[in-house]
């Protein structure tokens, strides 16, 4: 059952980089990003849904290995995806080159933070916890730090989409997954809260996509 649900989320999560991929015409840059974390998540669900079927072994210890490079490399792209997409909605303060550079910044320090905290050393160990059958780092100590704050500076972003937009869907998703993230050993809440938080993401991407979309059309009509 558990591994259905999993399972669903990565197909959830297909059709989600499927949706951002038609967005490329007008936000090709951040569409092949949100597109790359999307697949990068539905690798994730998958990864955990095949443990079960497959019992654990080298064949779904090498299936789970990718799934904590992924959240290291993936998840901060977010700060990336969320801080264009803001500013293209109107928020000034995230136009200028010290917000961009201080943003690019900020994911390379989580990137380089999330190495150190998850990835050296990256200890394997068997879990079963919540009916899944699957690998975690038994090196991996305390909250992730990179985690926690992409989720602070996407509420901080999502707050400043509804002020300036009034698009709320952003902070929302952000705060449902701080909530399902503050749910210890269960797997499956986390997953979900990252589901919503994606939807939201690629949803916002839909419309300011659709907005560039208007005024390109505006302008060439004006022209």
């Amino acid at each position: 059952m558990m591994s259905a649900i999993m399972a669903a989320f990565g197909a959830a999560m297909i059709v989600l980089a499927v949706i951002a991929a038609r967005c490329r015409d007008s936000e090709p840059v951040i569409s092949a990003l949100t597109v790359f974390v999307s697949l990068g998540l539905a690798y994730d669900n998958f990864a955990v849904a095949v443990g079960s079927l497959v019992g654990y072994g080298d064949v779904v210890s090498a299936i789970n290995v990718p799934r904590f490079w992924l959240h290291v490399f993936a998840l901060p792209l977010l700060i990336v995806v969320c801080g264009v997409l803001v500013a293209r909605l109107g928020v000034g303060w995230l136009r200028t080159r010290t917000a961009a550079i201080a943003g690019v910044a900020l994911v390379i320090a989580l990137v380089i933070i999330g190495c150190v905290e998850e990835l050296t050393p990256l200890v394997l160990v068997e879990s079963d916890t919540g009916g899944l059958t699957r690998y975690v780092n038994d090196a991996m100590h305390g909250p992730p730090i990179p985690a926690i704050a992409t989720i602070v500076v996407l509420s901080v972003l999502g707050a400043s989409a509804w002020h300036a937009a009034s698009w709320p869907w952003l902070i929302a998703g952000a705060l449902v997954m701080f909530a399902a993230a503050s749910v210890t050993g269960v797997l499956w809440i986390s997953n979900a809260g990252e589901l919503v938080l994606q939807t939201t993401v690629v949803a916002t991407l839909v419309w300011v996509a659709g907005l560039t979309r208007v005024d390109t059309t505006s302008i060439g009509v004006t022209a």
